[in-house]
């Protein structure tokens, strides 16, 4: 793969989608398009629009499920908000050290713990190809309802880095095929 490429194709992307083939840890793989040109930050604030309006209303959007109860999904919600608001410090700023941005739009930075080239994108579409191998789901109550109110309520919740190395085939970027072996 020509790294400089690539990294010269996201640098050029300011807006728009990118579609690629993956392959996680767990041996999934699957076809991904990707949202680059979105802000994080715009999209923490309108999750944090979001789960005040929630915690406003009585129903608080709930998703009913067996694996948590009601108590849980209003506690996640009030864990959520506040973790929004007034987020960890040392965990920002672990994440911020952890990361060096190679492009102005952060959409491709540098991890220097792995020494690996990430993609940082907001997931729109994710479309199974082969199956991964996973371990049965030992997340506790509180925990599910978290992930379910990121599924389904947050925008945050679908942001993801990828690690370059695991694409596999080509990725299309506004229009352009660039070829990854």
């Amino acid at each position: 793969m020509d790294t400089k490429k690539l990294i010269e194709a996201f640098k050029n992307a300011k807006v728009g989608f990118v579609s690629f083939p993956y392959t996680n840890k767990k041996n999934e793989t699957s076809k991904l398009l990707v949202n680059i040109g979105v802000s994080y930050g715009n999209a923490k604030k309108k999750d944090i629009d979001t789960l005040d309006n929630f915690l406003k209303l009585s129903d608080l959007g709930y998703v009913k499920d067996e694996r948590y109860t009601r108590a849980d999904w209003e506690t996640a919600m009030n864990e959520l908000s506040f973790a929004l608001k007034s987020p960890d410090k040392s965990r920002s700023d672990g994440q911020s050290n952890a990361y060096v941005s190679i492009t102005e739009n952060g959409v491709i930075q540098w991890c220097i713990a792995t020494q690996e080239l990430v993609i940082v994108a907001n997931l729109v579409r994710k479309e199974v190809i082969e199956e991964g191998e996973y371990k049965a789901d030992t997340r506790k109550p509180l925990t599910i309802a978290k992930d379910t109110i990121r599924k389904h309520y947050l925008t945050t919740g679908k942001y993801r880095k990828y690690i370059i190395k695991n694409l596999a085939g080509n990725i299309k970027i506004s229009g352009e095929v660039l070829e990854i072996e």
